[in-house]
């Protein structure tokens, strides 16, 4: 390879690097969404949310179903894990099952797959 075609490969990948790594962390910002915790087994196979059935919903995470948040808004379905990975997710969503929730943190899509990563969760309802 000439020194020419190495130093204009080296320049592009420095610049697909910075600018696609700028786009990927521009990207990365938190949202604070509101709707209710779902055990994600469950609303996926018959649509049951926490506010429908709260004892299945509970029963569910407890047994270790994959938590989830359905936004009000949208419809939107998100898997929930913790931005903390010393707190179990169950702990910090059981407090909020059954109730209008809001939660915060950053989301990821892949294939269909919506993830949020919690960094707060609470009650909407006094």
């Amino acid at each position: 390879m000439h020194a020419s075609s190495l130093a204009v490969l080296v320049l592009s990948m420095a610049w697909a690097t910075a600018v696609f790594g700028a786009a990927a962390n521009a990207q990365v910002k938190e949202v604070r969404l509101e709707g209710q915790v779902v055990d994600v087994v469950q609303y996926v196979s018959k649509g049951t949310t926490s506010v429908e059935s709260l004892e299945a919903t509970m029963a569910g995470l407890q047994r270790g179903n994959p938590a989830g948040f359905l936004v009000t808004a949208t419809k939107k379905l998100y898997v929930l894990t913790m931005k903390d990975q010393t707190k179990k997710i169950k702990d910090a969503v059981l407090p909020c099952a059954g109730t209008k929730a809001f939660v915060k943190g950053v989301t990821y899509a892949k294939g269909g797959v919506n993830v949020l990563i919690i960094s707060d969760i609470g009650s909407t309802e006094k």
